[in-house]
């Protein structure tokens, strides 16, 4: 019996760490560098992120139009850099993992 209830704890332990959860704001690196581009609301992020790069990001006047992170691709000097365009500060817990 204690063996049992020795291998069932060991199994229950190894199940415990293998979950994982995925953050909403995670985006898988890709380039040579990843540049997160952070700011207040209005600031002109998804601007910046669109002339630098091939993305279309949603870009208007009104306040709080990025709710997603949104990844481009730069290329300075040969060399890929990704962009990410991010929701304002005050609209993000900072708690969160990018």
């Amino acid at each position: 019996m204690r063996l049992r209830l020795s291998k069932l704890k060991a199994s229950a332990q190894s199940q415990k760490k293998t979950s994982r959860q995925e953050s909403v704001f995670s985006i898988e690196k890709e380039g040579a560098g990843q540049v997160v581009i952070l700011g207040l609301t209005n600031v002109g992020k998804s601007a910046l992120v669109e002339a630098l790069t091939n993305a279309n990001p949603i870009i208007s006047e009104n306040p709080y139009t990025t709710w997603n992170p949104t990844p481009g691709m730069m290329l300075d000097d040969n060399v890929q850099i990704q962009l990410i365009d991010t929701p304002p500060l005050d609209r993000i817990s900072l708690s969160r993992n990018f």
